[in-house]
């Protein structure tokens, strides 16, 4: 039955094969892609509007919810206090994880109703990852700061990179749309 065909019948799609190499080549394409957008923002909107309202300010409100005595206050890519000063700057705020998550999972072959949610949840799972990073980091520089250098470049990144890739690996399990690729006979 051809594509034409099936779609006139109403039969479904057929599932697209799993080929690594094209899921490679097109997660590498998109990630690059996502990263020239990236930076094709000026840092002046990264951080007074993009980091302040999506990342700094929430995460002073759950400082604030967290410890109600903490006197955090947020200005525009930093979250300031007496006991720390920390910065959000480019890529310190979560897209290249964001961008790993939505690229692999635009890059998998399944349906598009499939990738649209896999891409928001990957996105919210991303957002969530580094808020809950940047609100840790916060305390630690504010009372741990020996932690600091530990957490930030090795630890917390690796978990993340971590919970990601189950996050992905999860999604692709589940994906009706894949079959294994149809092997050749010689």
């Amino acid at each position: 039955m051809s594509e034409h065909q099936r779609r006139v019948s109403g039969a479904p799609a057929q599932p697209k094969p799993f080929r690594p190499l094209r899921f490679v080549a097109v997660f590498v394409a998109l990630y690059a892609a996502l990263h020239a957008l990236y930076f094709a923002v000026p840092d002046r909107v990264l951080r007074q509007v993009v980091h302040y309202y999506a990342i700094v300010a929430p995460s002073a409100g759950l400082i604030k919810l967290a410890a109600p005595q903490e006197p955090v206050r947020a200005l525009a890519g930093t979250l300031e206090s007496p006991q720390a000063s920390l910065s959000i700057v480019r890529g310190c705020d979560g897209a290249g994880v964001a961008f790993l998550l939505a690229a692999a999972v635009l890059a998998y072959p399944a349906r598009r109703r499939r990738k649209l949610l896999g891409v928001a949840g990957a996105l919210a799972l991303a957002y969530l990852l580094n808020q809950l990073r940047v609100v840790g980091l916060y305390f630690v520089a504010a009372y741990r700061h020996d932690w600091f250098d530990l957490l930030h470049n090795f630890v917390i990144p690796t978990f993340i990179i971590v919970v990601c890739c189950v996050a992905f690996a999860w999604w692709a399990s589940g994906s009706a749309a894949v079959q294994p690729a149809p092997a050749r006979v010689r």
